[in-house]
This record gives structure tokens, sequence and C-alpha cells, in this order.
């Protein structure tokens, strides 16, 4: 019997079959800095794989990144097959009111190391990686607009394959996916990232039975950036020429107010300043410690009277604040030696640092025009040159000429600069223009003034010698006139013997520019900003040695000459060397009684070492040390007193003398200052982090640093250079981690030759440097006597004007140079040169750029166009214009020029590792 449904009714049967188990996880929402990932959420597609494949995210790069990191999990294949482990990213981007979304970028990095294989052999390999999904725009931020989808899709290949089961690789693939969202939807603020990753794995297995290969997968392997900070750093790297400031120790000076004189002991034939004639000291014998003071002049206080010990410092102090002419002391101890010390306290008479007077030092002085003055005090660190040389640079020699600037005025009571007393001022020149200088000082005839009427305030006026050898004058005297006649007289002395620096005021007349014979050339100038190039001069001439020494710098080169134990410059005797050739490296400095060096172990080639006193005062006469390493011991002796002559670049055994700090002149060392200055620059509109500014020469200049947005930052750099140098600066930083562009500046600072010091000639002369000064292009042909005749020197072809030609190998007192028309070879003339030096028109600095040829009797059929650029005589060479120093120069001693070169390498290496 059938069963019959009733009518309209039917059944419908389904089949089900059983799905796969896809595991979906949760992860929430992150906020972010400036965007949101809303309802981050993950679908492990592949079947059989129920675990979520990846933990949950973390927000990194400032909020703005959203970076996941797998789970450890298993991929199976059996035989030669793949697996595929597949897994579903989605989430709701939102950016912050106010802000946009503009790209989206994805990154894959995967880190992938096989851990569990089964035993057999077979070659396996990482297929691929590849990232897949769709970028849903929703809205934007003029309302909600139909849904814009963006697909996108990569595939990163693996970088290395591998054999089981001996090796495996790590890290197989990387890259990433921009998807631009800007060029689609301009003003997106929401969007819906549905992104597919797929992870491939190859079983290479040529059984026939079925295989199992498991691998772990570890580290962060899918990010999502959204509107990544670009930000990027600029960086300006500019130089000025630094120079040491000039310490003022001279500067007792108007009334003194007080006196600061260290114990010494000394008896009075240690004075080193006689004041003059005035300073009185009696008592021979030495006065011990223990010693007391007492004052022999009413009014006048010390800080100390009893218990004096060496190195003690008494303050003398008056009662009415400001000491008389003369000041009397009296030293005494119990075993009854006295000492008594008359001084001149009236600052007329010479008073200064250093000033050893009887059993005292002086130390330190407080003037009404000198102001405060710490004798112990470091210099001041070198600062950037300005375009001219810094008021206060005293003299080095007499004045050959001199350069005024007139001011109207009333003199100055007192006179800044009184000289001594040399220094002189009356009348009054306020308003006074259109004025007149005469000079009226000794030998008029040989002084020129110029110009000498016509002058107003801010106009300048020279002062010259009309001689060819003398120079100025010492005692200057200058009347100021107009129409009602003379308004002021000015005189000063100019000899260099009286103190005198540029800037001194005298009256209406500021001493602004000078030449003295030693062919200094001075000059104020106006402070100018950084360069974006430099030229810095070699330190100038020797004797470098000027005044007393506070340290002396020397680099070690142990026996990088082969000259084993010897010195370069004997210093009369005192320099001197005696042990080992070479005492190896790396060494230790052993420095003699009250003496400190640093470093003073671990001493390599090229490092620096600084030898100073223990007591912070000035080096004694005699410094000695030993310098031992595994070779041996070497003994060193070296003057430094400067009563023998002391130059940079000067050898004495493994040691060349690299630098000196000294008293009155201020530091000075090997090479040419300069100060780098990088100006780092943060454009972005947020803080970059992490700055570091880094220089291809000088290392890690500065790191660590924070610039906020729209801001910069100047870091510098001191540094000594040998030759033309180009240096290249990088910064870098990053904003929330993310890693700024670069920023990068090159730098070229030229380096000069030392400016020409003083020449003293000495035959014979052996070499001309000549630039010729006619009107047209000629040829030259240089004959060692008469021409055609004697042996023929140098040949030259289309000397222009202006060019410099240099002719060695004289033997002749009297060289021809021939002069013809480079086209016709017709002579035109000849010069003749008087290579003696008692040519008074070719032997000296001052004749530099001054016609000769025609030897010195002016011979009129002659020609003497031609200008005198340099010579080399017997032992030194004259040259008047610096050129650039390409390559380290051999301008102090013999042994600099085969030292600098790697001095220069090491001294770099050691710069680095100081940074």
């Amino acid at each position: 019997m059938r069963n019959v449904l009733p009518q309209g009714v039917s059944v419908l049967v389904l089949l089900l079959a059983s799905t796969s188990a896809f595991a979906t996880v949760n992860h929430g929402d992150f906020l972010g800095s400036s965007v949101d990932f809303l309802q981050v959420s993950e679908t492990t597609l592949s079947a059989g794989d129920v675990e979520p494949l990846w933990d949950a995210p973390t927000l990194v790069g400032g909020g703005n990144q959203l970076a996941f990191s797998p789970s450890n999990f298993t991929s199976t294949c059996s035989g030669i097959s793949s697996d595929v482990t597949t897994s579903e990213l989605t989430t709701e981007i939102s950016a912050h009111p106010g802000g946009h979304i503009e790209n989206v970028m994805l990154v894959e990095n995967g880190d992938v190391t096989l851990t569990r294989f089964p035993p057999f052999g077979t070659a396996a390999t990482n297929a691929s990686a590849a990232l897949s999904g769709t970028l849903t725009v929703t809205e934007t931020t003029s309302g909600p607009i139909t849904p814009v989808v963006i697909p996108f899709t990569g595939t990163f290949t693996p970088q290395s394959s591998f054999a089981l089961p001996t090796n495996f690789g790590t890290n197989l693939w990387s890259g990433s996916i921009t998807v631009d969202v800007l060029s689609a939807v301009p003003l997106a603020t929401k969007a819906t990232l549905t992104l597919n990753n797929h992870l491939t794995s190859n079983c290479g297995q040529t059984a026939a039975t079925a295989k199992i290969q498991k691998k772990l997968v570890s580290g962060p392997s899918v990010a999502i950036l959204v509107n990544p900070v670009a930000c990027d750093l600029e960086i300006n790297k500019t130089c000025c020429v630094t120079q040491p400031v000039l310490p003022d120790l001279d500067s007792c000076d108007g009334i003194l107010e007080r006196l600061d004189l260290e114990y010494t002991g000394d008896n009075c034939a240690g004075c080193n300043n006689n004041q003059g004639g005035e300073l009185r000291c009696n008592g021979s014998r030495r006065i011990g410690e223990d010693a007391n003071l007492a004052i022999l002049s009413p009014g006048v206080l010390a800080s100390q009277t009893s218990g004096l010990d060496y190195g003690d410092v008494v303050t003398l102090t008056t009662s009415s604040g400001q000491f008389g002419w003369v000041t009397k002391l009296k030293t005494y101890d119990s075993w009854w030696r006295r000492q008594y010390l008359k001084l001149d306290t009236s600052c007329t008479r010479a008073l200064q640092c250093g000033d050893q007077l009887g059993a005292y030092k002086v130390v330190g002085i407080k003037s009404t025009l000198g102001g405060d003055v710490d004798c112990n005090a470091p210099p001041p660190p070198p600062v950037c040159a300005t375009e001219g040389d810094p008021e206060g640079t005293p003299c080095d020699a007499k004045l050959v000429d001199m350069v005024l600037e007139y001011q109207g005025q009333a003199c100055q009571v007192p006179l800044a600069n009184p000289q001594l007393g040399e220094a002189k001022c009356s009348g009054d020149a306020t308003g006074a223009t259109n004025v007149g200088v005469v000079y009226a000082g000794k030998f008029g005839y040989a002084h020129q003034v110029t110009p000498a009427s016509g002058i107003n305030d801010g106009d300048r006026v020279r002062v010259s010698s009309t001689l060819q050898s003398g120079g100025l004058f010492p005692n200057q005297k200058l009347l100021i006139t107009d129409g009602s006649g003379v308004r002021q007289t000015v005189e000063f002395h100019v000899s260099c013997s009286k103190p005198l620096a540029l800037g001194d005021e005298f009256g209406s007349f500021k001493l602004v520019e000078w030449t003295t014979k030693n062919g200094t050339h001075l000059s104020l100038g106006e402070p100018i900003p950084p360069a974006e190039s430099c030229e810095v001069p070699l330190a100038p001439p020797g004797p470098h040695c000027t005044s007393d020494m506070r340290d002396i710098t020397l680099v070690y080169i142990g026996d990088y000459l082969g000259l084993g134990c010897s010195v370069s410059n004997p210093q009369g005797g005192y320099g001197t060397c005696s042990g080992v050739a070479d005492p190896g490296d790396p060494v230790t400095v052993t420095p003699g009684a009250y003496l400190s060096a640093d470093p003073n172990d671990l001493i390599e080639f090229g490092d620096l070492v600084t030898i100073s006193a223990t007591n912070n005062g000035d080096l004694p006469g005699i410094t000695n040390f030993s310098v031992t390493g595994a070779g041996g011991t070497q003994n060193i002796q070296i003057k430094t007193s400067c009563w023998k002559p002391l130059s940079l670049g000067d050898r004495f055994g493994s040691f060349v003398v690299f630098g000196m700090n000294r008293e009155d002149d201020g530091a000075i060392s090997l090479g040419g200052n300069v100060q780098y200055q990088y100006t780092v620059t943060n454009p972005n509109d947020e803080t970059v982090d992490n700055v570091e500014v880094d220089d291809d020469q000088l290392g890690v200049i500065a790191s660590g640093a924070s610039i906020p947005a729209g801001q910069s930052v100047t870091f510098t750099k001191d540094a000594t250079l040998f030759g033309t140098t180009t240096n290249v600066a990088t910064a870098t930083g990053d904003v929330g981690g993310d890693i700024c562009t670069p920023g990068t500046d090159t730098l070229t600072v030229n380096v000069t030759a030392p400016p020409p010091g003083s020449f003293s000639c000495s035959e014979p002369i052996s070499a001309l440097t000549l630039t010729w000064n006619g009107s047209q292009t000629v040829d030259v042909r240089v004959w060692k006597g008469n021409e055609n005749v004697s042996p023929l020197l140098a040949s030259f072809d289309n000397v222009a004007p202006g060019q410099s030609i240099e002719v060695s190998g004289f033997g002749s007192s009297y060289p021809t140079f021939e002069i013809l028309n480079p086209v016709t070879e017709a002579k035109l003339g000849e010069s003749t040169f008087d290579l003696w030096c008692n040519d008074p028109s070719m032997n000296s600095l001052e004749d530099c750029g001054k016609n000769n040829g025609n030897l010195k009797n002016n011979y009129a059929y002659l020609n003497n166009d031609w200008l005198l650029e340099g010579m080399t005589d017997s032992d030194e060479t004259l040259s008047c214009t610096p050129g650039l120093v390409s390559n380290p120069p051999c301008g102090f001693g013999p042994e600099l020029l085969l030292v600098l070169p790697g001095l220069l390498v090491w001294h770099r290496r050691k710069l680095r590792k100081e940074a």
C-alpha cells in the first residue's frame, strides 16, 4: 500500500555535507594617534586549521601602524605536494577629525624557520608568500558616497631554498604593497580593509609513501601602515676660521685695586721685571717655608700674613680701594731671614701676570681700566675669526706703515693705552670736519700721510715710510688742523717696544691696520657669519715658542722616520734624546717632577700627549720625560722656557711638537684650525627624535637629540687640517620610529700656506719666482749668464701678463732673461738680475711685488717688467703670495713632510675613537 500525501504538500529532502571548521577571532579596536583600526578580526581559511593564524596586533610607528605576529603553527603535506595556509584579516580604518586617509601600505616580512621535519634529505622550498584583498572606501569628509573598491595583490618569492635534514632557511620573503587612496577618493576618512594572506610551502619527497613536513613560523609577518609619517631632515654645513682669543695679560691699567701674589720663596735674583728701575728687592738669603709677611705701607691690607707655604696666594687690597704709587713689603721667617720688597703699584710701570717679584709671583690683577684678570685661568677657547683681525691683537715688530680712522673727539682721560707714558694727547677735535693731518715728528721727509686734507668722521688716513727700510720713526706725532688752527695733537710709539694693539685709540685716531717689519699685515674687520667655504692658514713660520708655555702637546711617531733617538732642534744643547732608537708601540710616558702627561699610557702612533705642570702653572725651563715600550726607553729633554728656539714640527726622539699653549699669545697647533657648524632643520609637523649628525672625516658629531617641528639646532666641531679637505655631513632621525630621509651637505675647506714671516737673505740665491708685468704675451729664455754663451736654464712659451715663472739652477750672480715675440721670435728686450743679497731692491719681504730686472742701478736699456714673487736662498724660501696647500706641506722642519701624511690618517682615526 502506498501512502499518498495530501495534494499541495511537497517534501524537500536535502543531503548536507559536513563543512570545514574555519576559526574566526575578533581582536577588538585599536585606537591610534591619527587613525583608528576598528573591529580587527581574523579568519583562518585553511581546511582543518582551527587555530587562529595571527596573534593580536599591536600599534607601533607612532600609532599609525598595526603589526601582526603569527602564532606557531604547522603545515602538512605528503609526498611531492604543497601546503597553503590562508587567513583573512578585516578591519575598518577611520581617520581622526580633520584628517583623511591618503594611502595604505601592506608589508610582508616572512621570518620562517623549519624546526621539525622527518629524516629525509630531499630538497624543500617555501614557494611564495602572497597578499591580496580589497580596500573599500565608504565615506569622505563631504558625506557618504557610493563605495569605491580598490583591489590589490602582491606575491613575494623566496630568497633561498634549503635541503633536509642538514639545513633549513630563514627570512625567505619580504616586500610591500602600497594602495593609493588619495587618487581614487581625495578626502577619504573611512575604509574597510579585507586582506588575504597566503603562505605556500612545497614538500620535496620522492618516496611513494606519504611523509609529513612541519614548520614553525615566527616573527612579524604582516603590518598595515596608514599614512606613514613622511619625514625628512635638512642639514646645512658651514665653517668659520677659528683663532685663539688673545688673553689680556698686561692689564694693570689705570689705578691698581687688587694684587694677587703667589708665594714662591725666591730670592731677589729671581726677579724678572725691574719695573723700569723702580723695583727694589733686598735680602739675599732664600725665604723658607712658614714665612711671615709684614706690610710696611699704610692702608695696604693682606689676606694672609703668617704661615706662608710655597704656593699660597696672598691678596693685597687697600682700605681706600686704590693703591698708591709705592707698596712696601717685608717677608721673614724664624731663622732671621729677611726680604724687603718695594713695588711700583701705580700701573705706570710694567706689572703683569707672571712677574716674579722677589719671593712672590703675580697671579692676579684688578685695575680700573684693565679689569679683573685671573692669571691662572685657562685661555678662552678658540672663536670664529672676524673678517679681519680681532681688536686687541698686539704688534710683533716695528710698524712700517699704519692706517688710522678719524673720529673727531676729545682726548681720552686717561688714555686707554698710555704706553707706559709714551702716548700723549692734547686738545679737542670734537665736531671738527674737513680737517687736515700733519706729521710733526722727527724725519718728516721720510713719512707720508695720505690723504692729508679733507678728512671727516669715519675717513681713514695712511701713514707710511718713504724709505725702503727702517719703517716708521718710533715716536709718532700728528696734528689735526682746521680753519681755526691746530685742534688736537696726538703722540704714540710704534716700535712695538711699548704696548700697541689693533683698535687702540689715541684722541681722534683709532689704529685699524698696520704692516710690521716682520711682514705681518693686520686689519680690523667686522664679524661675518659662517661661510659655505673657508680658507684657513697653517701656523705661521717659527719659532712658535714666544712666551711662557702652560702646556705642550706632542704627537708620537716612534721611529717612523728611521732617525732613532735624535733631535731635529738641539736648542743649543738643551734639546736631547738618549736611549733606544725605537721604544715600540704602544708606549707609556713618565713625566719629570711636578709634570703630568695626558694620556700617559697605551699611546700609539699618531696619538697626542699633552704635558703640563701639576700646579696648573707654566712649564719649567726644562721639560723632561721618558717614553717606554716593548723596545725599551727613551729619555727626552726639551727647553720650554722659549730662551732657545722651539717650533711646531720640531722632533725630539719619537715625538714631534704638535701644539703649544702660550701664556701671552694663546694656543697654536700644526695645521689650519677651523670650526665646522652643522645646522639641522626639522621641516616636519612632528618632533624628530634620535637625531644623529655624522661627518665622513670626523665621525659622529652629535647623537640622541630631539628637534621640535619647524625648528633648527646647530652643532659645532673644531678640527685641525693639514691640507685642503672635503667633508660630507649626514643628518638622520626618526618620527615615532619611522626613519626620516637623511639630509646631507658637502663642504670644502682650503688650507693655505703660512703667511710670509721675516726673511733674511743669505747667499747664494738659487731660485727666483717672478711675475711677468709687461703689456703683451712673450716667450722667455733664461740663461745662466750671457745669452747664447752660458747654459740655457729654462724656456717658457706664451707667458701672459700676470703669469708667474720659476727658475732655479743659478750659479752666476747675473742671469739673463731674454724676452721674445712669441710669433716672430724677434727679441723684445732682456732683463738681468743681481743675485747678491746687498741688492736692496731684491733681498727681503718688502721687495715683494716690486719691479725687478734691470739691476740695482736701474739701467734704462734693461727691461724692468718683472715683479718679485719669491726666492730660495741658501737656507730658506720666501713666498710672497701664500698658496693653497693640497697636500701636507713641509713648513716646520725637515721631518714634518714625512710625518703628516700618516699623522693625518691616524689623527682622524683617533677623533673617531673619541666620538
